[in-house]
């Protein structure tokens, strides 16, 4: 009997798809912030999609994870901080461009960390195995997941 290759594993996995078109009119501020997504991928080479994608991940990624029972307690405390430094940046990005420039109040962080963010946008695998490739999202090895 013949083993089964990792490409017809990869093949045979079940996988979940989210197709969105969203097209704003120009007196909506959704058409501005479809418009500065457009703009990063112009300066830095980031795409709408790949911008949306690491912004949810930030808050969802956790949270899903841990309902899915699928990752151990150390998996899921990494990719826990990861999200909350990944959600000071964010927090910290909004108050250089917009609350200076309002002058408002600098708000609390309401949440101190010194765990550094992945540059890595693909989400982990469900084998939990941080071993396996030198690309990792909280320890947890994700090739082969094809997102984008």
């Amino acid at each position: 009997m013949e083993q089964p290759t990792q490409e017809h594993l990869q093949l045979s996995r079940k996988r979940q798809q989210l197709i969105l078109t969203y097209k704003p009119n120009d007196d909506n501020p959704d058409y501005y912030w479809i418009e500065l997504l457009k703009e990063r991928k112009a300066e830095r080479g980031i795409t709408p999609k790949e911008s949306i994608l690491e912004a949810a991940r930030a808050f969802w990624m956790p949270i899903a994870c841990s309902k899915s029972q699928q990752y151990s307690s150390d998996c899921l405390t990494e990719m826990f901080w990861e999200s909350i430094a990944k959600l000071n940046a964010q927090q910290e990005l909004l108050w250089n461009t917009v609350g200076k420039s309002l002058n408002l109040e600098r708000p609390p962080t309401t949440v101190e960390t010194q765990w550094t963010s992945s540059n890595n946008n693909n989400p982990p695998s469900l084998n939990n195995d941080s071993k396996s490739t030198p690309n990792k999202y909280s320890g947890c090895n994700y090739n082969g997941v094809g997102l984008l």
